[in-house]
């Protein structure tokens, strides 16, 4: 019976070094990143360097081209890991032959791989992932895409060179719109013409939501008028996706209460003329104005 135990263990013992030395170790690559800076914002070109390592134990043989391939793949993104919000990178060229190559361990591969960041990239922090076959390595909160004041301007819009809202320290001349013009004679309305505001601005507003001046909020917002100039008491805010206003308030401080996000600006101004005494009468001029910028709170 003893000799019958030993005889097992001994098999055993075989058994489990045989396995072993079967048993192949998966290959092993690290990863790591450069990066000039960690703020950016829109518009700007995102530069980072990527390199993966052998770290497997043993030289890393595969078929592959005669260029620069053992480099990592990459994935910028805002959010959670499933990389919804991603902005994609510049794309890579390789030649397309076909040839016998090998890594040593320790050995390591890099590339510069450029990101144009969209005018309408979600603003906030992103992760960056790095793969390289089966191995993949995240890395939280890389950087930060964060609007900057800018008055945009565009032949398309005409700013209000009266009025000027900052916040800051930073701030742009909101576009105006004419809703209409009444001319008054002793106080009473003598003629009218309309206009249409805003209208083709918050009627396709996906288009034009990123072209509009925006103004950063940093801790309050001052808004400048001409003498002649009084702004209603009703400010609407609308968020892209929603065709009426989604807050509604009475000051440019309430604006303050908002969630993190981006919204248009909407508000009325009214600009009285220098009265006019003539064969008529006192006459004068009022000219009611639809004013929009963009608003991002971070």
């Amino acid at each position: 019976m003893k000799n019958t135990l030993i005889v097992l263990l001994a098999l055993t013992l075989c058994l489990t070094l045989l396995s072993g030395c079967f048993k192949s170790s998966p290959l092993k690559f690290d990863f790591s990143f450069e990066i000039e800076k960690d703020i950016f914002s829109r518009g700007e070109t995102i530069q980072i360097t990527a390199t993966v390592t052998n770290v497997s134990g043993r030289t890393y043989r595969y078929q592959g081209c005669s260029g620069n391939d053992f480099i990592p793949r990459i994935s910028l993104y805002c959010g959670t890991e499933d990389q919804t919000n991603k902005i994609p990178c510049d794309p890579i060229v390789l030649p397309t032959d076909v040839v016998e190559k090998k890594i040593k361990n320790g050995e390591s591969g890099s590339n510069v791989y450029s990101f144009v960041i969209p005018a309408d990239a979600r603003l906030g922090k992103y992760s960056l992932a790095l793969s390289y076959g089966e191995n993949t390595k995240i890395f939280g909160d890389v950087l930060s895409i964060l609007e900057i004041t800018s008055q945009n301007e565009s032949e398309e819009y005409t700013p209000n060179p009266t009025t000027f809202i900052s916040s800051g320290g930073a701030g742009i001349h909101p576009l105006d719109f004419m809703l209409g013009v009444s001319y008054y004679t002793n106080g009473k309305i003598d003629s009218e013409d309309c206009g249409f505001g805003a209208e083709r601005i918050l009627s396709n507003l996906e288009k034009h939501f990123y072209r509009l001046p925006t103004l950063v909020f940093n801790g309050e917002i001052d808004v400048s008028v001409a003498e002649n100039t009084k702004i209603s008491k009703r400010i609407r805010v609308y968020v892209l996706g929603e065709e009426s206003a989604k807050y509604t308030f009475e000051t440019f401080d309430e604006l303050s209460t908002l969630p993190a996000g981006e919204y248009l600006i909407s508000y009325m101004e009214h600009i009285t003329h220098e009265t006019i005494v003539n064969e008529l009468g006192e006459c004068y001029k009022r000219e009611d104005n639809e004013n929009l910028f963009r608003l991002v709170i971070q």
